[in-house]
């Protein structure tokens, strides 16, 4: 069983987490005063669809790196995993 994260995971794990801080900390402070505007919003809308597909590849890469961790060390996941839907 390989536990590492070769650079193609550690290159997703990195833009997931540049989309999420962005998506957290900036997009309705960069945006908000634009959503009236229809085109702008349905640009910063398809812009969102491509990061959430972004932040989920990253979130399923890191569950099934925890759950591999958990199996190696009999970890009991149900005790540390919240189920979450997509």
């Amino acid at each position: 069983m390989n536990s590492s994260i070769d650079d193609v995971g550690a290159s997703i794990l990195k833009q997931a987490l540049v989309k999420r801080n962005y998506i957290a900390h900036e997009f309705y402070i960069k945006n908000i005063y634009l959503f009236p505007d229809l085109e702008h919003r349905n640009k910063v809308y398809q812009t969102l669809v491509e990061d959430t597909k972004t932040i989920t590849l990253g979130t399923a890469l890191m569950s099934g790196f925890v759950e591999g961790f958990c199996e190696v060390l009999a970890i009991d996941k149900s005790k540390i995993l919240v189920k979450q839907g997509v």
